[in-house]
């Protein structure tokens, strides 16, 4: 609390008495009621009272790194994959914890909240970000900047504060795609009411043929089936500039009656795992000549290596290798390219270049050749 004491005092005391005629009154020129000709000699005193305690900083966001490029078909992996990190120092001299918050306004529901962390007096730490973006992230068309809110609460003993800073961010639009094909994966989507429509109106088109057919065969028949109706309602389109950074997403393939190689990859795989068949893209990058690199996919029959030849007699037309509970089945390569020419010259030419880049030109074993498995995308 601080006290004002002041005194004032009037050198001319006349009609400073607290009476005065009516005449004197009414001549005399009064601009402020509070200090006039009339006004009396006096003694205030003001006290000042501090309601409030003084907030103490506890922690600083010292600089915010992040990765600077959101892609919105990666969605779900940012809600366990850092996107970028934050430094916080400790600005205390005694041991703090400290939670952060991430937040982009119209992309997210609510604030994505970090663990708690323990920063020891004066230290600085490497906290990562990440961030549960909402359904409406897959809404964003083209490439835009946003403003992303990062907040970072302290506590120590009973005292808390926090601190505040904005970071700007490159959001991608929904069909952008950074190259990576371990992240191709996130377009294939089996769940697509179009995909869904698709296989069950062919697979029960052909239901009488499909139950004719051995149980052992099933997987293979139905992908057979599948694949040459999806070959005679879409075409193909080369890609010359082998484009590497827009995918369609299976619904829209479908819808578009066509697309570049990633996309019917992309597409047929979400056909066969909307029917729980797991699938695997093959990605090929010829070291002498990368501008000829492309994916194309193999799926796994669930036919036991020791059935093979009920599948074909040739070994060069399948491929034995484990699935995802980790049992050994045949795999059939197939070239998505050769769509227009049916299942088994699809089946044919994809055979043939996993022959040729696997096995005779060892691509897996030198790197230049790499399967990604799906499972079955759930």
């Amino acid at each position: 609390m601080k006290l004002d004491l002041s005194y004032l005092k009037f050198f001319s005391e006349t009609d400073r008495r607290g009476s005065a005629n009516v005449s004197t009154f009414q001549s005399s020129d009064i601009t402020s009621v509070e200090y006039n000709p009339f006004t009396g000699d006096r003694l205030s005193m003001t006290a000042r009272v501090n309601l409030g305690g003084i907030r103490t900083t506890l922690a600083q966001i010292e600089r915010v790194d992040l990765n600077g490029e959101i892609f919105p078909a990666l969605q779900p992996v940012y809600a366990y994959r850092p996107l970028g990190r934050a430094l916080v120092r400790n600005a205390a001299k005694k041991k703090i914890e400290v939670k952060l918050s991430f937040f982009v306004d119209n992309l997210m529901d609510s604030p994505t909240e970090t663990k708690p962390y323990e920063i020891q007096a004066g230290d600085t730490l490497g906290i990562p970000i990440c961030a549960v973006f909402s359904d409406s992230i897959r809404s964003v068309r083209t490439l835009s900047i946003r403003n992303a809110e990062l907040t970072v609460a302290a506590r120590a003993d009973e005292a808390d504060s926090d601190d505040r800073r904005q970071s700007r961010m490159l959001i991608h639009g929904r069909n952008d795609w950074n190259g990576d094909m371990n992240l191709l994966r996130y377009f294939v989507t089996p769940d697509d009411s179009e995909v869904i429509r698709f296989t069950r109106t062919y697979l029960n088109h052909y239901k009488v043929l499909l139950d004719t057919v051995p149980a052992v065969l099933s997987n293979f028949a139905r992908a057979r089936v599948i694949f040459n109706e999806f070959a005679v309602q879409l075409l193909y389109v080369n890609d010359p500039k082998k484009s590497e950074d827009f995918v369609q997403y299976p619904g829209e393939t479908l819808r578009l009656r066509g697309g570049d190689c990633d996309d019917m990859s992309v597409c047929y795989s979400a056909l066969l795992a909307s029917m729980g068949l797991s699938t695997a893209f093959i990605d090929v990058v010829p070291p002498d000549h990368t501008e000829d690199a492309h994916v194309y996919l193999m799926f796994d029959t669930g036919i036991s290596p020791g059935d093979a030849s009920l599948l074909s007699d040739n070994p060069k037309r399948y491929v034995i290798r484990g699935n995802d509970r980790g049992v050994e089945s045949v795999w059939v390569p197939v070239e998505s390219t050769a769509i227009t020419k049916g299942f088994e010259e699809a089946w044919k030419a994809g055979a043939q270049e996993y022959y040729n880049d696997v096995e005779v030109k060892l691509g897996l074993i030198k790197g230049w050749v790499h399967v990604v498995d799906l499972g079955t995308v759930n």
